[in-house]
C-alpha cells in the first residue's frame, strides 16, 4: 500500500476515534467530559483536549499549522481525582517528548503545568475541524 494512502486510512481512522471520544462524552456527568481547548491571547487557536470518560486515554489536537489548520493528533493518558481536582496528563502536549503535566481542574478551567511550560485549558467549543 502506497504511503499516502496509509496515511490517508489513518487520518479516517484518528478521525473516527476523535468522533467516538466526543460522541462518549456527550451527556456525561464525568467533570472533564468534553473539548477542553487551550485559552491563548488574540483568541488564537491552540492545542486542544479530550478525556475519554471510559478510560484513562486522552486525545490531544496539537496547534493548527498554517492556512489549512493542518494539526497532529497525540495520544495520552490521564490520571483525574474527583475529590480534589488533582489532574496528571502524561501526552506530548508541545510536540515535545512525552511528559507528565501536572494540575488542577478548578472553576470550570484546568491549568497543566511540566517544568516551566504551562498549558491554561477551558472547556467549550470542539476540537479542530477535521
Amino acid at each position: 500500500m502506497p504511503p499516502r494512502m496509509i496515511a490517508d486510512h489513518m487520518r479516517r481512522l484518528l478521525s473516527s476515534f476523535s468522533l467516538l471520544l466526543l460522541l462518549a462524552a456527550c451527556g456525561s456527568d464525568h467533570p472533564l467530559a468534553g473539548s477542553w481547548n487551550e485559552q491563548l491571547p488574540d483568541d488564537k487557536k491552540g492545542l486542544s483536549v479530550e478525556f475519554s470518560t471510559k478510560s484513562d486515554e486522552c486525545l490531544v489536537h496539537t496547534a493548527p499549522e498554517g492556512p489549512d489548520g493542518h494539526h497532529e493528533h497525540v495520544h495520552g493518558t490521564y490520571e483525574f481525582d474527583a475529590a480534589t481536582g488533582a489532574l496528571t496528563v502524561r501526552a506530548a502536549l508541545r510536540g515535545k517528548s512525552e511528559q507528565a503535566w501536572t494540575g488542577k481542574l478548578a472553576n470550570g478551567a484546568v491549568e497543566l503545568r511540566a517544568g516551566e511550560d504551562r498549558v491554561a485549558l477551558k472547556r467549550g467549543g470542539s476540537a479542530h475541524a477535521h
